[in-house]
């Protein structure tokens, strides 16, 4: 391996480390499969565990990974989620289909997203 190597190498590497911790990054890739047909892959290495411990640190993708991949509840990312009132309401609304309790502290402080809350789930 010549110098240049080496040099390019790392730099490859730094940005390989960034693109598997940053959760925008790792959902875009997830996205790009899903539109070129790789659905049940990615489902299926979902199912096993793969991306969770990067997405499960952004509210927002953490609720559309769990709506759009795994068809439900996402427990590793409702730590973040329920830090939301926005991606909480949509949580219970439109993943579980019940109440996230985790989510309502933040969710009945703001107002809009609290008044659908309480329409959707009757209280």
């Amino acid at each position: 391996m010549n110098l240049y190597n080496l040099y390019t190498g790392l730099d490859e590497l730094m940005y390989e480390k960034q693109q598997h911790t940053n959760p925008v990054i790792v959902w875009n890739k997830i996205q790009k499969g899903r539109k070129a047909g790789y659905l049940a892959d990615i489902r299926n290495e979902a199912r096993e565990g793969r991306y969770r411990d990067v997405l499960k640190k952004d509210a927002e993708i953490a609720t559309l990974f769990a709506r759009d991949i795994l068809l439900g509840a996402f427990d590793e990312g409702e730590e973040a989620i329920s830090k939301s009132a926005r991606w909480s309401y949509v949580y219970a609304a439109n993943v579980t289909g019940e109440r996230f309790k985790q989510g309502e502290e933040a969710i009945s402080k703001d107002t809009h997203y609290w008044n659908l809350y309480k329409k959707e789930f009757n209280l």
